[in-house]
């Protein structure tokens, strides 16, 4: 009798146990997921970060250095009404423009 009811328990305490790791794994799977999301989220705003404080920069650039923003408008293709563009994309061939 006692060994039945020890075989009783241990069985009654596997189940028990099943039952808890049944019952929780789907709560361990989501938080693990959060924690890659939050993980992954955090990179993205610590790369944002980083692009605003590039902006930052390049703006306080823009309103202190004339000269940046001359080589900033000659790299869009601005030119000052004084100036001539002589154009030779047309005079070579495209595969001489770059002398290869």
């Amino acid at each position: 009798m006692k060994t039945l009811r020890l075989v009783f328990v241990v069985v009654v305490g596997a189940l028990a146990v099943v039952g808890v790791c049944v019952a929780f794994a789907p709560l361990l799977e989501k938080r693990t997921e959060r924690a890659a999301e939050r993980d992954r989220l955090k990179a993205e705003n610590n790369a944002m970060e980083r692009r605003i404080g590039d902006l930052r920069r390049r703006q306080a650039e823009f309103e202190s250095n004339p000269e940046f923003v001359e080589l900033q408008a000659h790299n869009e293709g601005m030119v000052r009404s004084t100036e001539r563009v002589f154009d030779f994309s047309e005079v070579l061939p495209k595969d001489d423009m770059h002398g290869d």
